[in-house]
């Protein structure tokens, strides 16, 4: 009988609920005010994973857990996950399926990181283009053995091994993933370990990611999604800001707020607070 299954590795891209308050009631008033099926945003979410990130709360299991949940399904968002818990709360939200996520972790500088052994790459469906650089194989190296002669003194032994050591893996950031076509509504395209350079507009409806920034010199007017792996460093820039969403490092924003006020339609850039608090931060780009 042949293999009846197969394990892979996958990357589930997931949104982060960061609760600003204990009083989930509220939380769950301002969902349905802003994603719920009467909202004008009704259709933003679609069954997507979420975590809830409870910011060290000191909650009670029973409190309005429910309520939470009932307008988190109302919104289309599919909770799967906690972070930033009391154990008290941990232990009730395990009893609903939920699992414990890590804390997003800070960017390695990339002159102190090896190359990864695979490439960035871009995927975009509905017969759009897809912009991949070449990969690069995976190299799997054996440490030589160093035979030393009992006369052999330390220096020569050394040479014998620096000559026989495999090269080091090159060191520095990977190339960025350059789309050259625009992106309409259904499409999307993903830089897996890299930048991505928008060159082409990004209309309603599409979905530009990437695991490090999004650099776009066109209207950006779909979702943008930069640090998808949790890069806090990650910057989204754009010279024509228009989007219907912005997400750095698992938290999202729309323009409809204040943090944008003034911006849309314009150069600008987005960023993510050093100030522990995990917010966004939009700029003009002064151009």
């Amino acid at each position: 009988m042949g293999t009846l299954f197969d394990i892979k590795s996958h990357f589930l891209q997931s949104t982060v609920l960061l609760l600003r308050t204990d009083a989930l009631e509220d939380v769950a008033a301002s969902l349905l005010q802003r994603f719920g099926p009467d909202s004008q945003s009704s259709g933003f979410f679609d069954d997507d994973p979420v975590v809830l990130d409870f910011q060290d709360w000191d909650i009670p299991p029973g409190t309005a857990l429910d309520t939470l949940f009932a307008a988190l399904r109302s919104c289309r968002m599919r909770p799967v996950a906690y972070r930033s818990i009391s154990p008290a709360l941990a232990g009730a939200l395990e009893e609903r399926g939920l699992f414990s996520a890590p804390a997003p972790q800070r960017r390695v500088p990339a002159s102190a990181t090896p190359t990864a052994s695979t490439n960035a790459e871009a995927a975009q469906g509905h017969g759009g283009e897809s912009a991949q650089p070449a990969h690069s194989g995976n190299a799997t190296t054996a440490a030589a053995p160093t035979h030393a002669a009992p006369t052999a003194n330390t220096e020569q032994a050394a040479d014998i091994a620096a000559a026989v050591a495999p090269p080091e893996p090159p060191v520095g950031p990977l190339p960025p993933v350059v789309v050259r076509k625009p992106l309409r509504s259904g499409q999307k395209v993903y830089a897996r370990s890299a930048d991505l350079l928008l060159l082409c507009p990004v209309h309603s409806g599409a979905e530009a990611v990437a695991d490090g920034s999004i650099y776009s010199y066109a209207p950006l007017k779909g979702r943008a999604i930069a640090g998808a792996r949790g890069d806090t460093q990650a910057r989204i820039v754009t010279t024509y800001l228009d989007a219907e969403l912005v997400c750095i490092a698992g938290v999202y924003c729309t323009l409809d707020g204040e943090q944008a006020s003034g911006l849309r339609c314009k150069p600008a850039q987005v960023w993510l607070s050093e100030d522990g608090q995990e917010r966004l931060v939009f700029d003009s780009l002064g151009v």
